[in-house]
């Protein structure tokens, strides 16, 4: 049976690298933060559309399939597929609900302040959670968003990215201070699992206004995140994004304002230390071999620049690794090392093979 538990990872950007977006709603703020869910049950999670014949944009009842230990299954209703138009395909109702609550003075939960919708998923093996767990495949098993089979395998974990419709919390007018940030999986207990007392995951947050130049989350620091957001937003007209008040709509000219001026940088430095050097190349790296791994996974996070992703088209490849060689030495090293570039050679044809063998994010 499957047991789903939220998944907050700081290093990965789940839940914690939350940020308001002023830009998709003007006049509201939306806090956009990712979530993910993970099955450490002792079976997968399995669902099936169950009304073939009705037209793709229809509502479908869906049944759970719960495998025994003999090889046999169960079946039980869980819901509904709705069809969801703004991401093209067909999604669980109800799947998560998030919500801001009050921080109250023992530090326990509050009130809500804003939230509580409940938001629909998309079922699918986007991440490795903990392969080594019994029952986990080795590659993914789920991995299509139709009126069909959907699921979680055991040791996987579904990923939905902040930048996606519906990611996010309207917080207008909330006050600035310290909140709960809650994701609630399977808020309408419409699937079965082995554990139903750890589908709640809190994070405490401080809310803040904007008061720093290229601050485009409202985190108070100017970082590789600022940087990701802006490139998703390029062609958006708002105050905030012309961080080189050129006016207009935001371009790659607020790009390199934002890297050159505000960040004291170059394209190349994942580090954001101000010098492209081997602890540069190392990011890169390891990242390149998380997005290429050869069991079929795919490392979805919300961080793009900051993992390597220098030209910010969504995949760490061999352009990335072009643009942090023609960059390698730029910046004062703090220790006075000298390192060689690494050559092109095999690791350019590595980068370039295994682009394709990555799956962008999902839309």
């Amino acid at each position: 049976m499957p047991d789903l538990v939220p998944w907050a990872s700081q290093s990965r950007g789940y839940v914690y690298d939350w940020y308001i977006d002023p830009f998709e709603m003007p006049g509201r703020s939306l806090m956009r933060l990712s979530t993910t869910a993970a099955n450490i049950g002792a079976g997968p999670l399995e669902i099936e559309g169950v009304d073939p014949d009705a037209d793709e944009h229809d509502h479908q009842h869906v049944l759970q399939r719960i495998y025994d230990t003999e090889g046999g299954f169960r079946e039980r209703d869980a819901g509904l597929f709705e069809f969801h138009p703004e991401h093209q395909h067909t999604h669980l109702e109800d799947f998560a609900r998030y919500a801001l609550m009050d921080v109250l003075a023992d530090e326990s939960v509050g009130e809500i302040v804003a939230g509580g919708e409940k938001t629909s998923f998309c079922l699918l093996d986007s991440v490795p959670y903990d392969r080594s767990l019994s029952g986990a495949p080795g590659t993914r098993e789920y991995f299509t968003c139709d009126a069909g089979v959907q699921g979680i395998s055991v040791g996987w974990a579904d990923v939905y990215g902040a930048y996606l419709p519906d990611q996010w919390i309207d917080v207008t007018g909330v006050p600035v201070g310290e909140y709960w940030l809650q994701v609630h999986v399977d808020p309408a207990d419409h699937l079965e699992e082995s554990n139903e007392n750890n589908n709640v995951l809190r994070i405490k947050i401080n809310l803040q206004g904007n008061t720093l130049a290229g601050d485009l989350n409202f985190d108070q620091v100017v970082d590789d995140l600022d940087i990701d957001i802006l490139a998703h937003m390029q062609g958006f007209v708002n105050g905030d994004l012309d961080v080189d008040e050129s006016g207009g709509a935001a371009d790659q000219m607020d790009l390199d304002y934002l890297i050159t001026s505000i960040l004291g940088t170059t394209y190349g430095d994942a580090n954001l230390d101000g010098v492209v050097n081997m602890a540069d190349f190392e990011i890169w790296r390891v990242n390149r071999m998380l997005d290429a791994d050869l069991s079929g996974s795919v490392v979805e996070d919300e961080r793009m620049y900051g993992r390597g992703d220098f030209n910010l088209d969504g995949a760490i490849d061999g352009f990335d690794f072009a643009i942090w060689q023609a960059a390698f030495g730029v910046g004062e090293s703090k220790d006075g090392e000298v390192a060689n570039v690494p050559e092109p050679g095999g690791m350019w044809l590595f980068g370039l093979v295994a682009g394709f063998l990555g799956m962008r994010p999902r839309y």
